[in-house]
């Protein structure tokens, strides 16, 4: 028996374990039947499944057995050990993931440019919502600065550079990088001497990567304006190496990044300086690559081609063997990914107000009281340290439920709680902070809502004092209960409101002062008022909170969240504000990162900026509350593929995306089976919000109408689909419904799963085409151009929503779970999108060869020819039109192969419309 040869260079599929503190390889423990891994959705229409790693390991020894004592990886591998697998294929990049990473050439002649320079940089980054240098000759040290081209963190780029190598300069661009920017082309250019006395600075994207081999045939598009300045400038002559990565001085967080290729030239559009169109030469890596005469040495990265497939946890390790022994006995290995173990027994999310003042407990907040406490409940128990459970008599455990950020909270009526101090360090600061909610009806008299009692120093008791106007006082006693401060009622009711409400007193010398605070939900700023205590020259420290401490009624006042603390904090400084309405209006992007962060050690990568503002946080588990938040944005949450960690992908980020292309041809993409059915169909879509309003969009004409299927003209039928979203304002629900309905009443054929096998001569032999079918991720789009004959004459264009891939020495089979991606085609001005007003139809019937077509339009609808040329499509014919003459269009025929007779009124519509986003 002949063995057949792997198509793939020997040792290209990797699968490793971390243990011992690295990533330690399974070599030839891997068994031959390879690895399978599978990310984002399933299906079509289905949120994203948690990922899987699955591969097996001989085990005939027990090496992979982890309660085996005889095995050397005892006490080393077990329950969620990391796995990972990962192939090398395709094009090379410069991979520049490790924080600081970086390569470097040194100063040669060819880099001493001064005057007007050129920059291009070509590569791939998971998020540009951080900051990262992409490439310069910059150096702080001795002042060697020449230039630098950033990008910022608000998706921005700028230009640094200095004319003597210390005053540094800089522009930046109008506007951010494409929200879909992951790989990308960016450009800026700078004429230091525009002939009027100025210098000019423009910056410019590309979405076609093809310039690792043809650097000058790229499409740029500006981003914003080019920027104008005053005055001429140059660059300066510094001694600075060219750095690719993180400029060694350099402030920026740097990301990780792929760099595909850079291009330095010597006067706009001039001869190029520093290129990289041999980087595949860099391969195998040593300590370093060259490239076109330029030795660069690379400082925590690589030269590589190995995609990692995924990284997961190993949540199993069966055995199994046959009859023959020992020689067969493998171990199954199952990982998944991270949300697999966030998922297992979750508990409820604290509440905001909780979970914030807790982040905190270990400097400022000495003893701390949620009082979140249940309905039956005769004590409220301590969140920190060993504090004694606040003591309620007579109150109404959790019977208000309004206070935003916070779970329901006791009301007083005529009861008290009462909490006792551990005792804790005398700093000379004291701070006691509550929320509260008063009623309209506020109080009958002038009576005490709280008492906070001291010991030692001169202060016994201070009375927070609340009247019939609904203002607020604070009286102060000595130790013989002598009242030695009695402040004046600050004018301003707190009636009807839910405040957070500071008492903070604070000893300079030998005076003692006091302050008293209160912020209002929903404000920003707040109420503060406070004076020297007269007579006091000693501070102690708290021994015990009381509230309603004269058994008075305090009716319907509901209080909570109580903490004493040992050092003064800023109530007015943005987060209190924020935590005190649930995060209210908080965008998506933002809310996953707070989320992640803040309950779990794994990181999270978000791409897309502007993202949905959402109502407040609710308690939920993490993961529902990580669901509705990409839920509620219409975006992607998965787990990532490169880290052990989350992936977010904004609704906006998928939105006129450039595309990995990949050409038809016979038995290169498999499978490749169109569907024409209504999985997807969705016409009458409500969506509402949790205490808001809800609104139904219906599609009531066009052939995915709601129309019955006998009316004239006909549409499919009513399409369900109601869902409540975490929204932050009714416009938003308004538009969301619009969206979906937009979305679910697309008319194409769909093609819900395609695949191609890297096996394939043809993509061995186009090793760029498949360094980017390995580096889609869900979320990315796919085209495949030049359909067979028998299929409609047009690209086939999906949204990749989830990737299987199988991997044996033999074949990588990738697939894709897809949608139509031409929904999603969202306008962007001076883009080349343009947007279709609906109604114009053929004025008269059509020959086979008529070039002059005359059309009718409904009312406010003008065609015309301003902006040049452009598609559309009469009965499935593409024609390109020309030019325009009142109503009649001139257009060449049979754009898409496509020529025929067209009847009169038949519909004229932009071919490849751009539609409003959400």
């Amino acid at each position: 028996m002949v063995q057949e040869k792997s198509p793939f260079a020997a040792g290209f599929l990797s699968a490793d374990l971390f243990y011992g503190g690295a990533w330690q390889p399974l070599g030839a423990d891997l068994d031959q039947e390879g690895v399978s891994v599978a990310h984002g959705a399933s299906s079509e229409g289905s949120a994203a499944d948690v990922s899987t790693l699955a591969f097996k390991v001989t085990n005939s020894a027990g090496k992979y057995s982890p309660r085996n004592p005889a095995s050397p990886l005892y006490g080393l591998v077990g329950r969620n050990t990391p796995a990972r697998a990962s192939v090398a294929l395709g094009a090379p990049w410069l991979d520049l993931t490790a924080p600081g990473s970086r390569a470097t050439t040194p100063d040669v002649t060819n880099l001493d440019i001064v005057g007007d320079i050129d920059i291009r940089w070509w590569g791939a980054r998971d998020s540009w919502n951080a900051a990262a240098d992409l490439i310069s000759k910059w150096s702080t040290t001795g002042n060697q600065r020449s230039w630098l081209l950033r990008a910022e963190a608000d998706g921005t780029l700028c230009l640094f550079w200095s004319a003597n190598g210390t005053i540094v300069l800089e522009a930046r661009s109008v506007v951010p990088v494409p929200d879909w920017a992951g790989r990308i082309a960016l450009r800026v250019i700078m004429d230091v001497n525009d002939g009027a006395a100025g210098r000019v600075i423009a910056f410019q994207y590309a979405d076609a990567l093809s310039l690792a081999v043809a650097p000058d045939t790229a499409s740029w598009t500006p981003l914003g304006d080019p920027i104008v300045q005053a005055g001429t400038t140059s660059i300066f002559n510094s001694t600075a190496a060219m750095t690719l990565g993180r400029e060694p001085t350099s402030a920026a967080s740097n990301t990780p990044q792929r760099v595909y290729g850079w291009s330095v030239r010597n006067g706009i559009g001039g001869a190029q300086v520093a290129r990289s169109e041999a980087l595949a030469s860099a391969l195998p890596l040593g300590t370093g690559f060259t490239v076109t005469g330029e030795t660069f040495t690379v400082t925590g990265g690589s030269v590589t081609n190995r995609h990692t497939l995924a990284v997961c946890e190993v949540a199993e390790w069966p055995m199994s063997w046959e009859t023959k022994g020992a020689e067969s006995v493998l171990t199954s290995v199952g990982a998944a990914g991270v949300r697999r173990r966030l998922g297992q027994g979750a508990e409820a999310v604290e509440s905001v107000l909780y979970r914030a003042i807790s982040a905190v407990s270990d400097s400022s907040v000495k003893a701390y009281w949620p009082m979140e406490d249940g309905t039956e409940s005769t004590a409220f128990g301590p969140a920190i340290g060993s504090q004694p459970a606040l003591r309620g008599s007579a109150v109404s455990p959790a019977a208000y439920d309004a206070f935003r950020g916070s779970a329901p909270l006791p009301t007083l009526g005529t009861g008290s709680i009462r909490g006792v101090v551990d005792q804790h360090p005398n700093t000379g600061e004291l701070q006691v902070r509550w929320v509260q909610w008063t009623p309209s009806a506020g109080v009958a008299g002038d009576y005490a809502l709280m008492r906070v009692e001291f010991t030692g120093g001169t202060i016994s008791a201070i009375d927070l004092r609340i009247n019939s106007s609904g203002q607020v006082g604070v009286f102060g006693y000595n130790q013989d209960n002598v009242e030695i401060l009695g402040s004046t009622y600050v004018a301003g009711s707190v009636e009807s409101s839910s405040r957070r409400f500071s008492l903070e007193i604070n000893q300079a010398g030998a005076q003692v002062f006091w302050r008293r605070s209160s912020l209002q939900a929903g404000e920003t700023i707040g109420d503060t008022y406070g004076q020297l205590f007269t007579g006091v020259n000693a501070l102690g420290r708290v021994k015990q909170v009381r509230f309603n401490p004269g058994l008075r009624d305090f009716a319907d006042f509901a209080v909570g969240h109580l903490t004493v603390g040992n050092q003064i904090t800023e109530l007015f400084d943005g987060v209190e504000a924020d935590i005190l309405v649930g995060h209210i209006g908080e965008e998506a992007g933002t809310r996953l990162s707070r989320l992640v962060s803040e309950h779990t050690d794994s990181p999270i990568t978000v791409r897309g900026r502007g993202t949905a503002a959402l109502g407040e946080q609710q308690e939920e588990t993490l993961l529902d509350l990580l669901a509705e938040s990409a839920a509620a944005d219409g975006g992607m949450l998965h787990d990532d593929a490169q880290n052990l960690g989350l992936r977010y992908r904004s609704l906006r980020s998928m939105g006129s995306q450039p595309a990995v292309t990949i050409p038809y041809t016979d038995n290169l993409v498999l499978p490749f089976q169109p569907t024409d059915d209504d999985a997807l169909t969705r016409n009458r879509v409500t969506v509402a919000r949790p205490n808001g309003s809800s609104f139904t969009a219906e599609i009531t004409e066009g052939p995915m109408s709601t129309a019955s299927t006998t009316a004239t003209p006909p549409g499919v039928g009513v399409y369900d689909e109601s869902l409540t979203l975490n929204l932050h304002t009714d416009d938003l629900v308004e538009r969301t419904a619009w969206w979906r309905a937009h979305v679910g009443t697309w008319d194409e054929g769909r093609y819900p799963v395609l695949g191609v096998d890297l096996a394939h001569p043809l993509l061995l032999a186009d090793p760029v085409l498949t360094r980017d079918l390995l580096s889609l991720t869900p979320g990315g789009r796919l085209v495949i151009t030049d359909p067979p004959p028998w299929l409609p004459p047009t690209d086939v264009d999906v949204l990749v929503m989830g990737i299987r891939i199988e991997v044996t020495p033999m074949h990588v089979r990738l697939q894709w779970a897809c949608v139509p991606a031409r929904p999603y085609r969202v306008a962007y001005w001076n883009a080349g999108h343009r947007y279709s007003g609906a109604g114009t139809v053929t004025a008269g019937a059509l020959s086979t060869s008529a070039t002059a077509i005359p059309v009718t339009v409904p009312y406010g609808v003008t065609w015309t020819h301003a902006d040049g040329d452009y598609d559309i499509t009469i009965g499935g014919e593409v024609m390109t039109v020309t030019a325009v003459v009142g109503n009649t269009l001139t257009v060449t025929r049979a754009v898409n192969s496509v020529v025929k007779a067209h009847s009169a009124g038949a519909a004229v519509a932009l071919d490849k419309p751009s539609f409003y986003s959400r």
